[in-house]
């Protein structure tokens, strides 16, 4: 195991993000170590770290001198390319083993997208349910509908969703509070604020609330307006997630109006005024670079 900074830089992670990782990773190295398994990891803050999976890789292949390599397929292509690229320089024999967590494999998506002209979400989902009998009775969706999008894309109405359960907590032990501590000095300019480990950190705690409880928007965002008004795309009010989903449409205003699902969006979009516009970018700009109203939100709570 490898804990490295290239992966909360190549594209900036919150720090509320990198210490829920973090602190993960630990409690897994820790569970692995009390059934006596043969672990070599590398903290964050180790003497010697190389600041990169491909970089770390190389540096543990030249120390331990494996016979071969195994390794669980990575969500992530650029991980995966980097670790092929190590051991192409290293001559080491690689073994890819499917990653067993997702009902999909990579071989399975690919066989699915194979003679289609284009891919939509909807059929792939269908495909998964039947195979999995995932809301299915017999060959028939629950409810005999296959989504309720209709349904789902009304309003709340003046009254708006109503209560929201609060979210399950979990007190940051002493694994966690160490993470938190290195994360807000090596990571100090990243965006994120104030508390932020009640969450799940291991595998029985994630089970349980992704049991129990819906999880809303991450706190990733801390300092802001305690009521954001969520269709609000700008000013002091507005949602901070709006802000951004209209900052990324104008972005890839080019790409995203070649997908038909994203028609009435980008047509939306097209509506608003320079001025409009620029009252969208600049606070997402300020959101990108961690400059949130952090004493806006303390006022609004004192």
């Amino acid at each position: 195991m490898a804990e490295v900074a290239e992966e909360s830089t190549h594209a900036w992670s919150s720090k509320p993000r990198t210490v829920m990782f973090l602190a993960a990773m630990r409690h897994f190295a820790l569970a692995q170590k009390e059934a006596r398994r043969p672990l070599h990891c590398t903290r964050l803050d180790a003497p010697g770290n190389a600041g990169s999976l491909g970089a770390q890789l190389q540096a543990d292949i030249l120390r331990l001198k494996p016979a071969r390599l195994v390794v669980t397929a990575p969500g992530d292509w650029r991980v995966l390319q980097a670790i092929k690229a190590v051991t192409t320089v290293n001559g080491q024999p690689l073994n890819i083993r499917e990653d067993r967590q997702f009902f999909c494999s990579v071989r399975d998506f690919a066989a699915h997208a194979k003679g289609r002209k284009s891919l939509r979400m909807e059929y792939f989902y269908r495909e998964q349910r039947k195979r999995h009998g995932v809301l299915m009775l017999g060959n028939d969706p629950v409810g005999n509908q296959w989504n309720f999008d209709a349904d789902n894309r009304e309003a709340f109405g003046a009254a708006g969703p109503g209560a929201v359960r609060p979210r399950t907590s979990v007190e940051p032990d002493a694994v966690t509070r160490e993470v938190i501590a290195l994360v807000y000095i090596r990571f100090a300019q990243h965006p994120g604020h104030g508390p932020v480990c009640r969450w799940r950190r291991d595998g029985q705690q994630a089970l349980y609330r992704h049991r129990k409880v819906h999880p809303a928007h991450e706190p990733a965002l801390q300092g802001l307006p305690l009521r954001p008004r969520a269709a609000q795309r700008s000013g002091d009010n507005a949602c901070p997630f709006t802000t951004l989903y209209w900052d990324f449409l104008m972005r890839h205003e080019v790409a995203l109006a070649k997908n038909p699902r994203m028609a009435a969006q980008v047509k939306n979009m097209a509506r608003l005024t320079d001025v409009q516009k620029q009252a969208v970018n600049e606070p997402a700009t300020a959101i990108g670079r961690g400059e949130v109203g952090v004493e806006v939100g303390v006022q609004q709570r004192a």
